[in-house]
């Protein structure tokens, strides 16, 4: 997956998520002090995607360890006039460095992973965003789509 040549890159300190039925759309935001929405990022997932990432997400969150204890607030929502637009996302890289954590986001086309079959070699990935943020808020996201996958 690319590095680089992402189209948005947001650091994020409030997420909220919609219940679509078969989809889930994910809002992140930078929020100040005085609740003023900096920027904003919306992304559309899939079920299907949530439960495929269930047992990595899973193992990632049990090498991190304990869960943040603040509770879950999913009800956030950026104004509309914030809200730049909706991206389809399929692909979710995760990482963490000490308290700093990263989410990159990427669509793939579903037609060429079949062309692909099982030959070897690299998909092509469109980068959509580059999201930073605390571990605590990572591990906040990573469970409530955890949630969302088990309904």
């Amino acid at each position: 997956m690319p590095a680089f040549g992402f189209r948005v890159v947001l650091y994020f300190n409030r997420f909220g998520i919609e219940d679509l039925g078969g989809q889930v759309l994910v809002h992140f935001g930078l929020v100040s002090i005085a609740g003023e929405v900096l920027g904003a990022y919306s992304a559309l997932l899939t079920r299907t995607f949530l439960v495929a990432n269930r047992s990595t997400w899973l193992e990632y969150l049990g090498k991190i360890g304990s869960s943040p204890e603040k509770p879950l607030d999913l009800s956030w929502r950026p104004p509309v006039s914030k809200i730049a637009g909706v991206e389809f996302v399929n692909v979710m890289r995760i990482g963490r460095s000490g308290t700093d954590a990263e989410l990159r986001l990427y669509c793939v086309s579903m037609i060429a992973v079949i062309d692909k079959g099982d030959k070897s070699g690299e998909l092509s990935a469109q980068p959509l965003a580059l999201l930073q943020t605390s571990l605590e808020q990572q591990q906040l996201l990573l469970l409530a789509l955890l949630k969302h996958a088990d309904q």
